[in-house]
């Protein structure tokens, strides 16, 4: 449940609605991600996420919170804030690493190789020609699953001749293949 009041709550909510899900390419906000968002008397705002699934990849979560953090301390008027993701198999990681500025690659110690400047903003390019180009390549394709609601989102399907860009949308399920 998200709280919006007047004032500084709607500048905040406002900024929110600027960071995007890098999968999705939509705001935090409509997709319904701000499970409370709230700014005390002093200019501290307080907000917490909520992502569909436990398991999103890691490094989405991570720009998620991470930007919604910039989003908010640019805002004149917030002196301080701090932006808690719930109920994420990283959360730990994650909210630490974000608190402390520390980056991708620092919250990920041992794990990660590189940050994630290009992956923010940038939608997934075409997946290459020829046969099987996930699998030869080590490359994997993400799927939400367990959505609180149904979702539109972009894939990619394989045909005979390649793949092609497709959207599920309620009536098309989504099944992996291993």
């Amino acid at each position: 449940m998200s709280e919006r009041g007047g004032g500084a709550d709607s500048a905040v909510w406002g900024a929110l609605g600027t960071v995007r899900d890098p999968e999705l390419d939509e705001p935090i906000t409509t997709l319904g991600f701000v499970a409370s968002c709230t700014v005390s008397s002093p200019g501290r705002a307080q907000i917490r996420l909520r992502l569909p699934t436990y398991f999103c990849a890691p490094n989405f979560a991570f720009l998620m919170v991470a930007d919604a953090y910039d989003a908010v301390t640019a805002l004149p008027g917030v002196r301080s804030a701090e932006v808690i993701l719930d109920d994420h198999f990283a959360s730990d990681a994650i909210n630490a690493g974000v608190a402390a500025r520390a980056g991708f690659v620092a919250s990920f110690e041992g794990e990660a190789a590189e940050e994630l400047d290009r992956t923010r903003g940038h939608p997934s390019p075409p997946p290459p020609r020829g046969p099987h180009p996930y699998r030869d390549r080590g490359q994997h394709v993400h799927l939400l699953r367990h959505a609180p609601r149904p979702l539109s989102a972009r894939v990619w399907i394989e045909t005979p001749g390649g793949f092609r860009e497709g959207r599920t949308t309620p009536q098309v399920s989504l099944r992996t293949r291993r």
